[in-house]
């Protein structure tokens, strides 16, 4: 089975990563780019002894920082 997990900032929190290619697209000339969001994605591939409750426990405390991050599973 496959899994896709997507962590991102939680709203309202600062993403740097995502400021500094803003800024550089803006300085090359893109002064359309009003925001840039950064994300990360991870697939799993998983046996059928893991189901979708040790995923989420894997999203939750492995794979992402629950104070300042949000995460989003999709079942492939």
């Amino acid at each position: 089975m496959r899994y896709r997990i997507t962590v991102k900032f939680k709203e309202g929190v600062f993403n740097p990563e995502g400021d500094t290619v803003k800024r550089t697209l803006n300085k090359l000339g893109y002064t359309g780019v009003s925001n840039v969001s950064i994300e990360r994605v991870f697939v799993l591939e998983v046996g059928d002894d893991i189901g979708r409750e040790q995923v989420e426990k894997l999203a939750s405390d492995i794979l992402s920082n629950p104070v300042i991050e949000d995460w989003e599973i999709e079942r492939k």
